[in-house]
């Protein structure tokens, strides 16, 4: 089968930009750079913004692309499990040195927050050395952003805000991180975050 996207992921930035106008296929694109990461051995976490319906459709059409092309995926929706039932489902995929696993979880406080401790927890174990890369993609990314101030986490910003900048910190200084930002309404994104050219799709 074809895979899509393959440049992209060699580019030495961090933020990569991917935009269209609704309804012209963005969640494909999102699809394609999940299997395109996964292909190259790096695990995904997928964001939506804070909405269920929005991440129950996503995880709908990512599953029955996994069903129609008969390959094994580890989809791991912390946003239906308890925290220790997330946990060790990651935690397993990194006993076993699999890396072919898809995170996803509502972009709000409380899901951000436990995913970058888990990480942050995983991060000093021998078996995160089997990471060198991981994929971050935001669906809906126009929402990630709650705050002026991306570099630096402060008390009086959005928990969100302040667990993605913190974990993105801790990640860049282990591991190669690309992080998509998806969206129908770039601006937000291009203004504020250090974004090349090549790396807008």
């Amino acid at each position: 089968k074809k895979v899509y996207y393959t440049k992209i992921f060699e580019s030495k930035s961090l933020n990569i930009v991917t935009y269209s106008p609704p309804q012209v296929g963005k969640t494909n694109a999102i699809i394609d750079i999940v299997f395109t990461s996964l292909n190259k051995g790096t695990p995904v976490l997928l964001t939506t913004d804070n909405k269920c319906n929005q991440l129950e459709q996503l995880l709908s059409r990512l599953t029955q692309r996994v069903e129609n092309e008969k390959i094994r995926i580890d989809i791991i929706n912390m946003d239906i499990l308890s925290l220790s039932k997330f946990e060790k489902s990651v935690e397993k995929c990194f006993e076993r040195r699999d890396t072919n696993f898809v995170i996803t979880c509502l972009d709000n406080g409380s899901s951000i927050t436990k995913v970058a401790r888990l990480f942050e927890r995983l991060s000093i174990k021998p078996e995160f050395k089997i990471l060198d890369q991981l994929t971050i993609i935001h669906d809906e990314a126009d929402t990630v952003t709650k705050d002026e101030n991306i570099n630096t986490s402060n008390s009086e910003q959005a928990v969100a805000h302040r667990a993605w900048i913190d974990m993105i910190k801790m990640l860049n200084q282990k591991i190669d991180v690309k992080r998509f930002f998806t969206t129908a309404t770039p601006e937000n994104i291009l203004m504020k975050y250090d974004v090349l050219c090549k790396d807008v799709i």
